[in-house]
């Protein structure tokens, strides 16, 4: 590596050998390449991902590669690699994300330019094709993830920052790193924690490549324990400055919540599961009878045919 580290970027993988070297071409062709570290987390893979991690470290000098000796959750080796980081900025990159080429130079500059805020994100291209390049993406035209503007009002409705967000090394000594107790969520309870002090940034532009599949962490098979642990982490943080300082925003966010919830009974047809997001939309906002009437008129959300109890 030519320059000092600007960026260190994370990848945890496990059964990502099919991503791997897409993964790791993606980002040795980043316009900042030479200021860019590559920590690969290889949490005790049963696939061969460690033989091309080798490859690319006989031919660029910025890969590190350690591999456990167990199975570790995805945010214990996000810990892992941001203790060895060297970057000021920290990115994560997921082994089935792709970017744009020049996308962690913007993300870096964008947090250069902006001191008050710590930690910067983009629009995002959407691909249902494994290992799919940005430039490819683009061309067939795939819906644009367009992102919402940053406000801590917004964020208290949802992670905002997509899957491929930077943010500055110097914020986990004043916040901690990645919590543990989460399996799929606990870079939303990070944002949430770093946002009790800092701002966000946007960049109106889709800079990368969110691969959309059900089968992974975040995807739609996992949609009950994502919104499960999103739902604990907004009350856990709803009565806490600054967003306490907005009256409406608890209302805001039992509406959010109910919608959830409804989606559950109308579209799911679970109403064991939609239960847990209706009664804590109604104690968000106890004043609001429409979510009272829905949590409460069981018979009424049973009279679907085929609903689950």
């Amino acid at each position: 590596m030519g320059k000092e580290v600007l960026v260190s970027a994370i990848v945890s993988t496990y059964k990502s050998e099919r991503f791997m070297h897409g993964c790791l071409e993606d980002l040795e062709r980043q316009t900042i390449a030479d200021q860019l570290e590559i920590i690969v987390i290889d949490s005790c893979s049963p696939e061969n991902e460690g033989d091309i991690v080798r490859d690319f470290q006989s031919r660029f000098s910025n890969i590190v590669y350690l591999r456990t000796d167990q199975r570790e959750g995805l945010y214990t080796a996000w810990n892992r690699a941001v203790a060895m980081a060297k970057g000021k900025y920290l990115t994560t990159a997921n082994t089935d994300d792709r970017h744009h080429p020049s996308s962690l130079e913007k993300l870096a500059k964008q947090l250069d330019a902006a001191p008050e805020c710590v930690l910067a994100y983009h629009d995002q291209l959407t691909s249902t094709l494994e290992n799919e390049s940005f430039e490819a993406c683009a061309a067939r035209n795939t819906r644009r993830f367009q992102l919402p503007e940053f406000s801590h009002d917004t964020l208290i409705l949802g992670c905002l920052t997509g899957s491929q967000p930077m943010w500055r090394k110097s914020v986990h000594a004043e916040h901690g790193v990645f919590s543990e107790k989460y399996r799929i969520a606990a870079d939303y309870e990070f944002w949430m924690r770093i946002a009790q002090t800092h701002a966000f940034v946007r960049i109106n532009e889709a800079l990368g490549v969110f691969y959309d599949s059900p089968n992974t962490l975040s995807g739609a098979n996992n949609r009950f324990a994502v919104d499960k642990e999103t739902l604990e982490i907004q009350l856990a943080y709803i009565d806490r400055a600054p967003w306490n300082q907005n009256p409406e925003n608890r209302a805001r966010l039992a509406q959010t919540v109910f919608a959830i919830g409804y989606h559950y009974v109308e579209k799911l047809q679970d109403l064991g599961k939609a239960k847990l997001f209706l009664r804590e939309a109604w104690k968000l906002d106890v004043t609001n009878l429409n979510l009272a009437k829905t949590f409460l008129l069981r018979g009424v959300l049973k009279s679907h045919h085929g609903l689950k109890t």
